[in-house]
């Protein structure tokens, strides 16, 4: 197995030649590309001209990775006898 490298032009991915395992080599980031879509090349081992392409869609999912930010300095107080799930203002 491996990959056609012009569909990773990032090296993002590798790929183990004997199982055919695909596995990220750098960070993914959502923000940066929602999709990677790549082409797995396979070949008899006996025959290596004996190949074919398989696309492979690799679709990122996102995680909160970036605290929230506020516009302004919010300033509050807690009773220390306040219960759990409370709300204050």
């Amino acid at each position: 197995f491996s990959l056609d490298r012009h569909t990773d032009l990032d090296r993002i991915f590798n790929i183990h030649s004997g199982n055919g395992s695909i596995y990220t080599s750098k960070p993914l980031d959502r923000e940066i590309s929602q999709w990677h879509n790549l082409s797995v090349i396979a070949a008899e081992i006996n025959n290596p001209k004996d190949t074919t392409r398989v696309p492979v869609y690799v679709r990122i999912l996102d995680v909160n990775d970036n605290a929230p930010q506020f516009a302004v300095f919010y300033d509050t107080f807690v009773c220390e006898n306040a219960r759990a799930g409370q709300v204050d203002q």
